[in-house]
């Protein structure tokens, strides 16, 4: 299994920040929404993700990044089981993370709250049936 959370991860692009958020698929496990798009112009099986936190909730930069490190980190230890199930239903799909919380959280809450967001992706997939093929 790969655990790597790289550069290939990650979303940097602002067409694809756009896209996300025009999209009608969100959804909300406290303290995280979560938005997310399938996208067709990748590699199928593979997931990009944007993960962030409000400057208004957390004035500093010391906070806001650990709650960063800590979603990320989540993230990366669920990865390759929500990849394989997306190379399953060959799907691509660009994934963003808002925290919302008033307070930090310690992980096992975030990782708690990531098993639910990815498993509540899944479904909606699966029960949509979607199929993206190139």
């Amino acid at each position: 299994m790969n655990y790597h959370f790289g550069a290939k991860s990650r979303i940097k692009s602002k067409k694809q920040i756009t896209q996300i958020f025009k999209s009608n698929t969100s959804g909300f496990v406290y303290p995280i929404k979560f938005l997310y798009t399938l996208n067709e112009d990748h590699e199928l099986g593979t997931a990009q993700v944007l993960i962030t936190v409000p400057k208004r909730g957390f004035k500093l930069a010391v906070n806001r990044n650990k709650i960063k490190r800590l979603i990320r980190e989540s993230y990366r230890l669920h990865k390759p089981e929500f990849e394989k199930t997306l190379l399953e239903n060959r799907i691509a799909i660009d994934l963003a993370f808002i925290y919302t919380g008033k307070n930090s959280c310690d992980f096992n809450q975030i990782d708690s709250c990531m098993e639910r967001i990815i498993y509540s992706v899944e479904r909606k997939l699966s029960r949509n049936n979607v199929k993206v093929a190139h």
